[in-house]
């Protein structure tokens, strides 16, 4: 009985094992392939130029819907023409704050853009012609989300950007739009490390702490002498300082002369002797006036009608 628990101990663990393997090699890329970037702290850029013929919809496994990957573009002849496939192999610095993002520019000739005014009326942006489309693989059957990362752009260059979590990635250039037959692909890893020089905390050695006074005797503090309650009060200003302000009272005596602005007694006396038209005027003159007037114009223009017409 113990043999037979220990067998089926061993068998299960085997299993376990075998289980374990398959998992930790299928959450990768798939391994064996020749790196054809290689991004490093101390080399962190990466251009080169490719001519390769990338058409869609030419094959019957070139489907727009279906997106082929890595080691289908990798082993399968027939997506020569619709893919190129190709492993990126980072060194991610380990340091502390390293964030390790990788950015990947492909550019290429551009044919034309679509109408921006038909663009417009469907709700869709501007369109260079031909497009590529880009994958990036973080092991054999998934790819990340463009949402994510980027690289299913309409517009020359595609660019497609990550953290680094892991060392492999493959990375597929699909055919979008028309013909396509060269492109560059340009590669940079950067680790996000910033110093920070107006930290003081941050360099003990160069901080100087302020001295330490709580044993000296605080020094007295010497009062004023003379007297504090009545302030000094300060003198008239002469008014004949300024030419320009003594002009004003046509002096030095800063007032306004009556006898050169007396405008006579006359004035007011006409003002303060005048009294409104009575009731009677106001009536003749808004009703009468105007009443007669009419009239007389009515009897002037009925006579000329009476001459025209006899």
């Amino acid at each position: 009985m113990p043999a037979r628990v220990l067998h089926t101990l061993a068998l299960v663990g085997c299993a376990a094992l075998v289980l374990l393997c398959t998992t930790v090699a299928s959450a990768n890329v798939t391994p064996g392939v020749t790196p054809d970037i290689v991004l490093s702290p101390t080399n962190r850029t990466f251009t080169k130029h490719y001519n390769s013929l990338l058409v869609n919809d030419l094959t019957p496994q070139a489907d727009a819907s279906v997106v082929p990957t890595a080691d289908q573009c990798r082993d399968l002849a027939p997506l020569d023409v619709l893919c190129d496939v190709y492993r990126i192999k980072i060194v991610r610095d380990t340091s502390k704050g390293a964030q390790n993002f990788v950015v990947i520019n492909v550019d290429w000739p551009s044919q034309g853009r679509t109408p921006a005014l038909a663009l417009v009326a469907a709700g869709l942006s501007d369109s260079d012609l031909p497009d590529i489309d880009l994958f990036l693989y973080k092991d054999a059957d998934t790819y990340l989300d463009s949402a994510d990362v980027g690289g299913r752009g309409s517009i020359i260059p595609e660019r497609i950007v990550w953290q680094a979590t892991q060392d492999e990635y493959d990375l597929v250039v699909r055919a979008g739009t028309g013909v396509v037959t060269e492109y560059r692909i340009t590669a940079q890893l950067s680790n996000e490390k910033f110093d920070r020089p107006n930290e003081v905390l941050d360099q003990p050695d160069r901080f100087t702490p302020p001295p330490d006074n709580s044993g000296a005797q605080p020094s007295p503090v010497a009062l004023p002498t003379g007297d504090l309650a009545a302030p000094a009060v300060l003198p008239l200003a002469p008014i004949d300082s300024d030419p320009q302000i003594s002009g004003i009272g046509l002096g030095t005596n800063e007032q306004f002369a009556t006898d050169t602005l007396n405008l006579g007694s006359r004035t007011r006396t006409v003002a303060a002797q005048a009294e409104p038209p009575s009731t009677l005027v106001l009536i003749v003159a808004m009703l009468f006036f105007p009443a007669a007037a009419a009239f007389g114009a009515f009897s002037v223009l009925r006579r000329r009608r009476n001459a025209y017409t006899a």
